[in-house]
């Protein structure tokens, strides 16, 4: 039996006028990993399917090109991501070209596809649509795929069946510490770069999912707080350093260091361990002072930080003015 191919592709994605951003700014950021294509492939070779990433994004490689390796690797199944508003309509015009040149069914997924997973399926190039998480979601929906049949048997998952959209069960949940790490063998590793990076080669992480706080302006409010251990994250800055030559990652989840101990035995791990890359997080400014009851700097923390080769924190910063951080629910406290 041949091997089923699994082609996943990312279009280039360009300036907006709603973005926050001035263009230049968008066109100096930096290029980074879809780092969620990492664990479709992770989960899509457990099934046994081949796995190839199509990256228009780093390069703005046009469509013409990108279509003509796409049919000479010949695929069985596309695959889309819809994981931010201002690079939806890009993605979607790439993902209508090809519904019309090649024929094929379309897979697509993302946050935004479990935020408006039917609004996005009304979009009839879209053949298939995860509302969950590619760890739960790929494996049963890769075997449905290929017997044509059972798909009602998948978790997460939006299809169509005699022209009516069906709506299948949601999946169990699995916890982060259980998912694999993402498969970066499918990233051209040595084109990503943020405008701060130091070294090469450069790629994304995420050390937890979810975040607690009940922030207004944002869209994981209250979605709880799961983290790898500290062991995880060394074993997978390891595995980036010793299979993909990757030495600074950028740690792209928004609150990282909310549970101290967690990155103090991180810090420690890194220490024991020396892989030689260097990192950076994001976190809240109260997350570097709520352990001290006085809300100075926790100083035993930035150091522990700073020995384990963290070279930059990227804080969010919403307003200076207390009464506009109460207003949208960001008080300076762990539990407010």
């Amino acid at each position: 039996m041949n091997t089923m191919r699994f082609a996943l592709i990312y279009p280039p994605f360009y300036h907006k006028k709603f973005n926050e951003n001035l263009p230049t700014t968008d066109d100096e950021f930096g290029l980074f990993p879809h780092i969620g294509f990492g664990w479709v492939s992770a989960m899509a070779k457990r099934a046994g399917w081949d796995v190839r990433l199509f990256e228009a994004a780093c390069m703005k490689v046009p469509y013409e090109q990108v279509l003509a390796e796409v049919q000479a690797y010949n695929p069985d199944l596309l695959g889309f991501a819809g994981h931010a508003t201002q690079t939806f309509r890009d993605m979607l015009v790439w993902a209508r070209r090809f519904k019309r040149d090649m024929r094929l069914p379309v897979v697509v997924g993302g946050y935004e596809c479990k935020a408006y997973p039917y609004e996005i399926f009304e979009h009839e190039c879209f053949d298939y649509l995860c509302v969950g998480e590619a760890v739960t979601f790929v494996e049963p929906f890769l075997r449905a795929f290929e017997k044509g049949t059972d798909y009602d048997k998948v978790p997460d998952l939006l299809y169509r069946e005699n022209g009516n959209v069906k709506r299948t069960f949601d999946a169990p949940h699995v916890p982060y510490t259980e998912h694999p790490f993402p498969d970066r063998s499918i990233f051209p590793n040595d084109a990503f770069y943020s405008m701060v990076s130091q070294r090469k080669n450069f790629t994304i992480g995420m050390s937890e999912v979810g975040c607690p706080y009940p922030c207004t302006f944002c869209s994981m409010r209250h979605t709880g707080f799961e983290g790898r251990t500290a062991e995880q994250l060394v074993d997978e800055l390891e595995n980036c350093v010793n299979d993909h030559g990757i030495h600074e990652i950028d740690f792209f989840d928004p609150i990282m260091l909310f549970d101290r101990q967690r990155i103090l035995d991180f810090a420690a791990e890194v220490k024991r361990r020396k892989p030689d890359i260097i990192w950076s997080c994001r976190a809240r400014v109260d997350n570097l002072s709520f352990h001290r009851s006085d809300r100075g700097p926790d100083e035993e923390l930035i150091e522990a930080l700073a020995e384990s080769g963290c070279r930059r924190i990227f804080f969010g910063i919403e307003s200076g003015d207390e009464q506009v951080l109460k207003n949208v629910k960001k008080a300076r406290s762990r539990t407010t």
